[in-house]
This record gives C-alpha cells, sequence and structure tokens, in this order.
C-alpha cells in the first residue's frame, strides 16, 4: 500500500496539486489548495479523506492506482464521522471516541503512529 501512496501524490504533483508529507515523521500527506488544508492520504491505508468539491476530477485522475477508498466529507474539522464496525475500530487502536470525531482528529491521532 505504500507504494501507491506514493503514487497518488507523484499523479496529484504532476497536476499541480501541493502536497505536504515530511519523509519519516508523518503517516500522512495532506493535500493543500490554495494553502489550505483540502484533505489527506494516508500512508499506511489506501485511504484518501477530501473536502467534497475541493480537487475536481480526483477520482479520475487516480483511476490507475489500485485499491485506492476515498471518503468525500463537507468538512474536515466538524465532528461528522463514526465507526460501529468492531474490525474498522482495530485501525484506531485506543482512540476514546469512535462514536463522534473529525477528520482532523484522526489526522493528529494517528500521524505520528
Amino acid at each position: 500500500m505504500i507504494n501507491t501512496f506514493y503514487k497518488v501524490i507523484e499523479v496529484l504533483r504532476k497536476k499541480d496539486v501541493r502536497i505536504s508529507f515530511w519523509e519519516g515523521e508523518e503517516n500522512w500527506a495532506s493535500i493543500l489548495i490554495d494553502n489550505k488544508t483540502v484533505g489527506y492520504i494516508w500512508r499506511k491505508y489506501p485511504l484518501i479523506v477530501i473536502k467534497k468539491n475541493s480537487v475536481p476530477n480526483l477520482i479520475s485522475l487516480l483511476s490507475n492506482q489500485k485499491i485506492i477508498n476515498y471518503l468525500e466529507v463537507d468538512s474536515l474539522d466538524k465532528e461528522l464521522l463514526r465507526i460501529e464496525d468492531s474490525e474498522l475500530a482495530e485501525f484506531l487502536d485506543g482512540y476514546s471516541n469512535l462514536s463522534s470525531f473529525t477528520i482532523e482528529d484522526i489526522w493528529f491521532y494517528t500521524n505520528s503512529r
């Protein structure tokens, strides 16, 4: 999956989408438009979380990349998400509130783990 992560970053950078990622320090790359974070790409798992309509044609841009899951959200900082599936909860082992959280909560909790 990590190879997919780097391929996704490469494709987006070629399309002039700015990516912030500190190798060896972060588990997520941030997707930036006009210097504002509009999404994240998880290095450990094939997941892209993106604000709706922030990167037009994102899915078609990455259609060659296998096994990518997309989660489009209205906001990165509103408590819009919950996990009810115990198998999914294992990905966030130790996280305290799986019934209401933001994308930024998950980013912060897992970014250096």
